[in-house]
């Protein structure tokens, strides 16, 4: 009885310092990555901007190519969304809210599977001398007390992601595939 006790005791300890520590864990995320590319900002903002182009250069399709996409809304602009569904890469949506014409995209992320959650998507184009910077960054809000502890590997999990995405895209843009 007194080991069984002892055990209790224990759990209720690691229960409460894990619980104790998400409390001052951040409640979001914000993971960010940049390249740049060898061509104007309104030539790259104009290639994000069409939902029809991820199927070339987003790392996810790339890992499941036989996912099931389905573009709604505009062409373009606020509203343009799609939606996809995979084994692998789950099940989502994602919509354009907001543009600032060869400047910004912002976009709402809805996952519904495996895990529900959201997030926000920003596509951000510098203009430089010899082409354009271009920054892709998500945030979000992380649920107490598991996904604050989840928070603090979303830039090893999604960063590669980011990565892998950004250099298919400027090769694209750079080589004129995207005609």
């Amino acid at each position: 009885m007194k080991m069984l006790k002892n055990v209790l005791n224990v759990l209720i300890v690691l229960i409460a310092g894990f619980l104790i520590i998400a409390a001052f864990l951040p409640d979001s995320y914000h993971v960010e990555h940049s390249v740049r590319i060898s061509q104007p900002a309104d030539s790259v903002y104009d290639y994000l901007i069409d939902h029809r182009n991820r199927r070339v250069w987003d790392p996810w399709i790339e890992r499941e190519p036989d996912a099931v996409l389905v573009l709604s809304g505009p062409r373009t602009g606020v509203g343009a969304s799609w939606t996809w569904e995979g084994r692998i890469i789950g099940s989502g949506s994602m919509t354009i809210v907001a543009v600032d014409t060869g400047r910004s995209i912002q976009s709402r992320l809805r996952f519904t599977s495996p895990r529900q959650s959201e997030a926000d998507i920003f596509w951000l184009f510098q203009p430089l001398q010899d082409g354009t910077e271009v920054r892709w960054t998500i945030e979000g809000k992380l649920r107490y007390p598991f996904e604050r502890f989840a928070g603090l590997f979303f830039e090893r999990m999604i960063g590669p992601d980011f990565e892998r995405g950004l250099d298919n895209l400027k090769t694209v843009l750079e080589s004129g595939l995207t005609e």
